[in-house]
């Protein structure tokens, strides 16, 4: 374990709750990407299980930490950012595995430059401002017909995450009231 990550934090720090669970423990709940559910075995799910800790398949409020090996632009990674939820690597889930305990996450949080400059994005401004104001609340969405099937179902889902209004398809947006954000699809 590094010495970043093997740091005790002070039991006045906010981020606390994660290096000492409480009395009962807290439920942890923990959304893996795709390739780590594939990675992980039934033994280590088991064990996870028995950490208090709940693995989750998607991003949905309550969820504390998001562990994937890299950024990339995956509903799973654009829901937690639109959340603002912590993205950490998976070596924290494998040193929490070895250590049969739940480890501060502190220096474990997913850094990945090259993806960021891909992408445009600094992921922890990206975060932070997420927590500070999710980036659609107080905006109505209205997805074009040229948005189908699983892209349609992954586009309501980040609008959802990022606080925004999913209009009806019935409700095609001629009179409306604040701010309204239209996605289409070029073709």
């Amino acid at each position: 374990v590094s010495s970043a990550s093997s740091s005790s934090v002070s039991s006045s720090s906010s981020s606390s709750v994660f290096t000492e669970p409480p009395h009962p423990p807290l439920k942890l709940i923990v959304c893996l990407s795709k390739n780590l559910w594939r990675a992980l075995s039934v033994k280590d799910q088991s064990m996870l299980s028995t950490l208090n800790v709940r693995l989750s398949r998607t991003v949905t409020p309550g969820v504390h930490f998001v562990v994937a090996t890299t950024l990339r632009r995956t509903e799973t990674l654009m829901c937690c950012i639109c959340r603002g939820i912590p993205i950490l690597t998976s070596e924290w889930l494998m040193r929490c595995l070895e250590a049969q305990k739940i480890l501060p996450v502190e220096g474990y949080e997913l850094k990945d430059q090259e993806a960021e400059q891909t992408l445009g994005i600094t992921l922890s401004e990206a975060l932070s401002r997420a927590r500070r104001r999710p980036l659609l609340r107080g905006y109505e969405v209205f997805l074009a017909a040229s948005i189908a099937g699983e892209r349609r179902r992954v586009a309501a889902q980040v609008v959802e995450a990022a606080g925004g209004t999913l209009l009806p398809n019935s409700h095609e947006p001629k009179h409306h009231h604040g701010q309204l954000l239209l996605l289409h699809r070029r073709r």
